[in-house]
C-alpha cells in the first residue's frame, strides 16, 4: 500500500463501522496490544492483512476511501492538485458527499487541497495519545472510581463492611496513576496553562495545588 494512505483514518472508520468508541476497545477488536494502536497511528502503519480478517464482509475500498460498489467509487485518482481552497473540484465534492464515508472522504480530500496533510497526521497522532491518556485515567483514577462504589453503597449493591477494603484497593490504582504521569506534571501544566491562556485570554490559573 502507498505511504500516502492515511492509516488512521482507516482505523477511525473501523471505529466507525463497529461502533468502537476508544483505542483500548479497538485494540481488543483487533486482538492487538493498545500501545501497538497507538504506534500504528503515530507511524501511520496498519496490518491490512489483520483488520481484513477481523473486518470480515467490509471491502478494502471502504476503508480506504470511503466508497462501495453500491456508491460512487471515490478514489485519489479523482483529486486534483491545486493546493489554494477556491480551486476545489466541485464534481469532487459531489462524489465526496455521496460516498459511504462521505465527512471523512471529504476531509481528507480538503486537506489535500490545503496542504495540511502532514500536519493532520501528527494532530491525529496526538488526539490518539490523549485518548490512551484519558482511558488510563478513567481506569486508575481515584475519584471516577469512587464514584461507582458511592452508587453501589448508596443502592445496597455492596457492605459497610467492605467499603475501606475496595476503597483501599482504588487507593492502590491512584498510586499507579500517580506513579505514572507525577513525572511529566510540570509538562502537563504547562499545557495546561497553554490551553486556558488560548481559551480565556487571561493570566494562568493557579496550578499550586500540584506542586507535590
Amino acid at each position: 500500500m502507498s505511504e500516502n494512505i492515511n492509516k488512521p483514518l482507516i482505523l477511525d472508520r473501523i471505529k466507525r463501522l463497529y461502533g468502537i468508541k476508544s483505542n483500548r476497545d479497538l485494540a481488543t477488536f483487533l486482538g492487538v496490544s493498545p500501545q501497538t494502536i497507538s504506534n500504528w497511528y503515530l507511524r501511520n502503519t496498519i496490518d491490512y492483512d489483520l483488520v481484513l480478517s477481523k473486518c470480515k464482509g467490509v471491502s478494502l475500498d471502504l476503508l480506504i476511501w470511503g466508497a462501495t460498489e453500491q456508491q460512487e467509487d471515490i478514489t485519489k485518482d479523482d483529486i486534483t492538485e491545486p493546493s489554494e481552497l477556491s480551486t476545489i473540484n466541485d464534481e469532487y465534492i459531489y462524489k465526496a458527499v455521496k460516498s459511504s464515508d462521505g465527512r471523512e472522504t471529504l476531509f481528507e480530500y480538503l486537506c489535500k487541497q490545503t496542504n495540511y496533510q502532514k500536519e493532520i497526521k501528527v494532530s491525529g497522532a496526538i488526539q490518539s495519545l490523549i485518548g490512551n491518556i484519558n482511558s488510563f485515567t478513567n481506569e486508575y483514577n481515584i475519584h471516577r472510581q469512587f464514584s461507582a462504589i458511592y452508587n453501589q453503597l448508596k443502592d445496597g449493591d455492596i457492605s459497610k463492611s467492605n467499603l475501606i477494603e475496595l476503597f483501599q484497593g482504588l487507593i492502590s490504582k491512584d498510586r499507579i496513576f500517580w506513579g505514572v504521569i507525577k513525572p511529566y506534571l510540570k509538562e502537563l501544566t504547562a499545557i495546561n496553562n497553554l490551553i486556558y491562556i488560548q481559551e480565556n485570554g487571561d493570566e494562568t490559573p493557579d496550578l499550586s495545588l500540584f506542586e507535590l
